[in-house]
């Protein structure tokens, strides 16, 4: 049986278990939101085993799963505090690493089937993966960490970016995910943030990669006030073009270098194309959406993926 880890309203995941009730392939899915116990846990001589029940109805035996697809999200154990219970902070704090240590050793044991991605791909550090992009020969746009815009070197306009993830939806449904200062104008002191020089973009490619295979579009997000900086500021009214798009043979190796290099099978990667035709590395999302490249590019990612999953 093939284990789902996701959230509800995951759409990909949704399309990928239409394809797997096509081909009849047996799936359990267990949701961020879900309620989950443990009903059994234990290390002997016959190795791991564990039971878990999810929402007081179906129950997941560790003998029972073959396959792994970590899509999203994470297993959520109750505390175990009663309504009544006072306990302080640091007493939450320590049940909840008592917690965490049996589900990362749940984890452990998911990720030695086979499987696509891992929980720890949420773990990737933006930096890191700048810093190995540009050993397997990418370029990178010039980038900074500061506090203080005093202490950026001088470039017409630079692009804002958070460290650790790549942007949030606000309540009113807005995505926030990049900005632009010029070198003159903005706030002089802010917490430690990321700056890239902003680079000239000709066109904007999406790549999502799967076990060694590229599939790529373009988006021609550049002639839009709202897209230009990120094509993930949609403009409904007026949805950037997107096509297929086939990235050089040198550029192909270097994605599939530095994919092996983070330890990931699978990932959405952002890269733009300047006026000149040279490819810079923007980042790589191992969780990220790619229906932007399945639906415009023909690629029938949900279907390839589905299949994957069943090999």
């Amino acid at each position: 049986m093939l284990l789902i880890l996701s959230e509800q309203n995951d759409e990909v995941t949704n399309r990928i278990i239409e394809w797997l009730d096509f081909y009849k392939k047996e799936w359990a899915r267990v949701n961020y939101e879900d309620d989950v116990r443990l009903s059994y846990f234990s290390l002997t001589a016959n190795g791991i085993e564990f039971e878990l029940l999810v929402n007081h109805e179906t129950t997941l035996h560790s003998k029972e799963i073959d396959r792994f697809w970590y899509r999203r999200g994470e297993i959520n154990f109750d505390l175990k505090i009663g309504e009544d219970a006072h306990y302080d902070a640091g007493i939450r704090e320590w049940l909840f690493r008592e917690n965490t240590t049996i589900v990362d050793c749940i984890y452990h044991h998911l990720d030695s089937l086979k499987s696509i991605n891992k929980p720890s791909d949420n773990d990737i550090n933006k930096l890191i993966v700048l810093v190995e992009a540009q050993k397997v020969g990418f370029k990178i746009p010039d980038s900074w960490v500061v506090d203080r815009k005093e202490k950026l070197p001088y470039r017409p306009s630079y692009i804002s970016k958070g460290l650790s993830f790549t942007g949030f939806r606000a309540s009113d449904g807005q995505f926030y995910s990049a900005g632009t200062i010029s070198g003159e104008g903005g706030q002089d002191e802010f917490s430690y943030s990321l700056f890239q020089e902003e680079i000239k973009k000709w066109v904007e490619v999406r790549t999502f990669h799967l076990d060694g295979e590229n599939h790529s579009v373009s988006i021609f997000s550049q002639n839009n006030q709202q897209t230009k900086l990120d094509f993930r500021n949609y403009d409904r009214e007026r949805p950037n073009r997107v096509i297929p798009f086939t990235l050089p043979h040198e550029i192909e190796c270097k994605l599939n270098e530095l994919m092996k290099v983070l330890s990931l099978d699978s990932g959405s990667i952002d890269l733009i194309v300047d006026q000149n035709g040279d490819y810079y590395f923007l980042e790589v999302n191992p969780i990220g959406q790619f229906l932007q490249v399945s639906n415009p590019g023909g690629y029938y990612l949900e279907e390839k993926i589905a299949k994957k999953l069943m090999a």
